[in-house]
């Protein structure tokens, strides 16, 4: 559950920059 805890904050940061990503594409 530990590492899901770490990996959940980058995972929310990667998404938002692939959607940021995609607004700008």
């Amino acid at each position: 559950m530990s590492l899901v805890a770490k990996i959940l904050p980058y995972a929310q940061i990667i998404l938002s920059v692939i959607l940021v990503a995609a607004i700008l594409l």
